[in-house]
């Protein structure tokens, strides 16, 4: 039995290892959830409305893009 122990000890290594990783692991997935669950609820600071805009914004408002052909400027006449 000593001799197995001594020849074949790096599977025990092996052992320690991977169930240390996977605690680490387990461990780091708990307290990265429990942070996540703990943050304040997001919208700006308290007691300010949040603005949200509905209005359908006009072609026109776009059409520097095409007549100043920002996207290729080597091209530009």
């Amino acid at each position: 039995m000593i001799r197995f122990s001594s020849k074949h000890f790096w599977v025990v290594h092996l052992i320690f290892i991977v169930a240390a990783a996977w605690l680490i692991a387990t461990l780091f997935s708990l307290i990265i959830q429990h942070r996540l669950a703990s943050l304040p609820p997001s919208g700006g600071v308290r007691g300010t409305p949040v603005k949200v805009s509905k209005e359908i914004e006009p072609y026109e408002k776009y059409a520097p893009i095409p007549e100043r052909n920002i996207f290729s400027p080597e091209k530009r006449a």
